[in-house]
């Protein structure tokens, strides 16, 4: 699955939004044995603590399935700086690898696939 995000994720959204996504992990782990997230985030804002904070308070243990691998495209390398960071103090740096482009990731995913025989 390839998401592409962008802006700032306002408070009142984030229960939505995240609920949308696990709605369309759940959907594909019907068919698949295993899902597959790549996060365009080259127009997404850094986001605010607050929403750390709520990745991490309610959604971060979701990193540690093994049914699901995230990795994020970030093509600035300032911006993928600090989400390398964000990820290593929430202690997710191996679970949530973070590229400079799409043929990164897919080789990242390809790579995986191959580990899991899926």
């Amino acid at each position: 699955m390839l998401f592409r995000f962008y802006g700032s994720w306002e408070p009142s959204n984030y229960n939505k939004n995240l609920s949308d996504i696990w709605d369309i992990f759940s959907e594909r782990k019907k068919t698949w044995p295993a899902v597959y997230f790549i996060i365009d985030a080259n127009d997404l804002d850094i986001q605010t603590e607050e929403f750390r904070r709520y990745l991490k308070e309610n959604w971060m243990h979701l990193l540690d399935r093994e049914d699901l691998s995230i990795c994020m495209v970030a093509a600035k390398e300032m911006k993928r700086l600090i989400w390398v960071s964000i990820m290593q103090l929430l202690g997710k740096q191996e679970r949530m690898p973070i590229f400079q482009d799409f043929p990164e990731a897919f080789s990242w995913v390809h790579e995986k696939r191959i580990k899991k025989g899926t």
